[in-house]
């Protein structure tokens, strides 16, 4: 029995001892669980920060690319090899005058220059430069307003407009008719109209016209162009040309009003926009404003805003009564295209971008699609003689094809492309202007591209250091 017992007894402790190992066991498990939830855990923080190192070494060599590389767009693949003012301007109203304008001119009646500030030479005692006498007589057919009788000239009133012919200044003397009513001495004395855009101004036409192109076309600055014109002999100073620009502009504001209604007629408008510096305050400093263009591919209308709202364009575009917009895939057109139930087509030079910026980071992905695109620019130059008819049915027959492929290239591609990288980026904005894109297929008049309303932004945005709007309250134009 001894033996027995000695058995069961060995039997327990072996029982305990494996009961011990199985829980020792467990726990080992349990910390093994433990320690692999820590492993994968910092292997999904090293996997991220290792993309992100990836993402932000990719901008940085694309930023590289942008300063150090050039500026074209070109891709080769793998296996491809002066404004016009009218000297005879109709004549304005009779001018009621007071006293003697030229010798009012000459002879100041007080001094109103600061001591020690050198005095302008008046332009009658100019011999520097040529002279060149301008009469201006009574319309024919003035009468008196009391009397109704014929007025009677009196005699003459000289006043003198410095004036700029290509090439050189002059000095127009002005020579305008008085007249008087013999009936009615009540009614007073009047002169003759001059033929001058801008009323009781020192410029004449030329001289106008060369200082507002100066500015807006060729991007000089006031206090360079007063330089310039001083090194020429004729001393201004850049407060006398600011009131020439703001009298100029109202001149222009009837033009301005006729050109956008020519534009809101067509049935097709492109439209783009890009940031503006604005000089807010007298304090000199500078926010962000909203410089807007719209043409017709004939003719071309800016805008200005203090902001980039849809309200904006919305308003801008409250006349039109075409049905397309040719715009980028911007959220400021949202607005009006909605309000208006416009169709909205969509710009391949701005989808081309996407996938040109994500060539350095998927070199072969964007081959398929930039190839695309390219044959698609190939297609558009051959057809740019065709009438709009001839155009659809060739846009019909030879580049729906070639979008259809494009599509359906970037449906299947983009559920393997990481959504924030460049080239998801670029299959990300093709799927959300995908209906866009798709617009010049259907209509023969719509441009395949907005290059032209980035051309036009180009020109305002080389100057835009140069000159700068005034704050406004409700946007200029």
């Amino acid at each position: 029995m001894s033996g027995l017992a000695e058995i069961l007894a060995e039997n327990s402790r072996l029982r305990a001892q494996m009961a011990e190992l199985k829980a020792d066991l467990a726990s080992r498990r349990a910390e093994f669980a433990v320690l692999a939830d820590e492993r994968d855990r910092l292997e999904a923080k090293l996997d991220a920060v290792t993309a992100k190192a990836e993402e932000l070494a990719a901008a940085l060599e694309f930023i590289r690319l942008q300063r150090a590389g050039a500026r074209s767009e070109r891709y080769a693949s793998p296996d491809q090899a002066a404004l016009p003012f009218d000297e005879t301007l109709p004549p304005g109203p009779l001018e009621r005058v007071e006293a003697d304008e030229g010798e009012a001119q000459a002879k100041p009646t007080r001094d109103t220059h600061k001591r020690g500030t050198p005095k302008r030479r008046s332009l009658a005692d100019n011999t520097d430069l040529p002279h060149q006498t301008v009469p201006c007589a009574l319309p024919s057919g003035a009468c008196c307003a009391g009397c109704g009788q014929p007025l009677r000239v009196i005699g003459a009133v000289t006043s003198h407009r410095l004036e700029w012919v290509p090439g050189h200044f002059l000095i127009h003397d002005v020579v305008r008719e008085k007249a008087a009513c013999p009936r009615c001495p009540s009614e007073g004395v009047f002169a003759a109209p001059a033929p001058y855009a801008l009323d009781r101004a020192l410029c004449g036409n030329g001289l106008l016209a060369r200082v507002l192109t100066g500015k807006f076309a060729d991007h000089i600055p006031l206090n360079r162009q007063s330089k310039r014109m001083a090194r020429e002999g004729v001393e201004l100073s850049t407060q006398t040309m600011c009131g020439w620009l703001a009298q100029g502009a109202e001149l222009m504001r009837p033009l301005y009003k006729a050109l956008l209604a020519q534009v809101l007629v067509a049935n097709t408008l492109q439209a783009d926009d890009t940031g503006h510096p604005v000089q807010d305050g007298e304090d000199g400093t500078l926010r962000r404003g909203r410089m807007w263009v719209l043409t017709d591919q004939e003719h071309a209308v800016y805008a200005f805003t203090a902001t980039k709202e849809g309200e904006h364009p919305a308003k801008l575009l409250e006349g039109f009564r075409g049905q397309v917009l040719l715009v980028d895939g911007g959220s400021e057109f949202n607005q009006v295209v909605r309000d208006k139930a416009l169709v909205r087509a969509g710009c391949w030079s701005h989808l081309r971008r996407y996938f040109f910026e994500a060539r350095h980071e998927s070199p072969r992905g964007v081959h398929e699609a930039l190839a695309l695109i390219r044959d698609l620019f190939l297609l558009e130059r051959d057809f740019a003689g065709l009438s709009v008819d001839e155009r659809l049915r060739e846009r019909q027959a030879h580049s729906a094809p070639l979008v259809d492929a494009l599509q359906s290239w970037v449906r299947d591609l983009r559920p393997h492309v990481r959504p924030s990288s460049r080239l998801g980026e670029a299959l990300t904005y093709a799927t959300n202007q995908a209906d866009a894109m798709r617009v010049f297929l259907a209509r023969g008049d719509v441009p395949l591209h907005n290059n032209l309303s980035e051309l036009l932004l180009r020109q305002p945005v080389v100057g835009r250091k140069n000159w700068l709007f005034s704050r406004t309250e409700g946007g200029a134009e």
